[in-house]
């Protein structure tokens, strides 16, 4: 699988990337941004929604509506995570932020996958008890 052919699924994921982005812990213990970007892509990688979740900033949704959330995050787990696994595995991610206003951080994530081949994703984070993956415009387009 191509990497275009991959990251065409984030479209219906946009959270699962915003790109950005697996780790060392993306709850309130989660000390910087860089660390979030770095548990999301691993949780990708390991197929873990829960971890995937927990990268987000959920605690405004409503609770009756976290069955949507999670089935959405499923479905888009599942192909970006067939296409890492296609890839041969996560090999790394290099993070660097290229701007932090406040609580916002501006993210690029260096991917490379266990075939060598190497990918960029632009990342936005927002620091809300804790670092988490901003998925405003996905909040909006779900209407939650």
């Amino acid at each position: 699988m191509k990497p275009s052919s991959f990251f065409s699924y984030r479209a219906g994921v946009l959270f699962l990337l915003l790109f950005s982005l697996v780790f060392a812990g993306c709850g309130s213990s989660a000390s910087s941004p860089e660390a979030v970007v770095q548990k999301y892509f691993r949780a990708i990688a390991d197929n873990n929604v829960d971890a995937v979740l927990s990268c987000f900033p959920l605690k405004t949704v409503d609770q009756k509506n976290m069955p949507a959330v999670r089935a959405w995050a499923q479905a888009g787990l599942a192909a970006q995570h067939a296409g890492f696994k296609a890839m041969g595995g996560l090999k790394s991610v290099k993070t660097t932020i290229a701007k932090q206003e406040g609580n916002t951080a501006f993210a690029s994530a260096l991917i490379t996958t266990g075939n060598g081949q190497t990918f960029e994703q632009q990342v936005i984070l927002v620091n809300e008890d804790g670092w988490k993956i901003s998925i405003g415009p996905v909040v909006e387009m779900l209407g939650l």
